[in-house]
């Protein structure tokens, strides 16, 4: 049975940085070639960044919601 290689594993500052990148208008191609990963890493922590994002944000919006109706009441 061949041996699995493993993977370096990315870090969220890597993939914070990636979202940036994308979103500056470089390609998922681009950000690849640069930082000498494959372009299918970078197209899946790019989708991380940004449902970590949503989700952060949807917590904030609860949060700030739950306040103005407690300081209301």
């Amino acid at each position: 049975m061949a041996k699995r290689i493993r993977k370096s594993k990315v870090r969220t500052e890597q993939r914070h940085e990636w979202l940036r990148r994308y979103e500056a208008g470089e390609s998922p191609p681009q950000i690849a070639q640069s930082d000498n990963v494959d372009v299918r890493t970078v197209r899946r922590h790019i989708d991380e960044g940004r449902q970590e994002r949503e989700v952060r944000e949807a917590k904030l919006t609860v949060l700030r919601n739950a306040l103005e109706q407690h300081y209301a009441d």
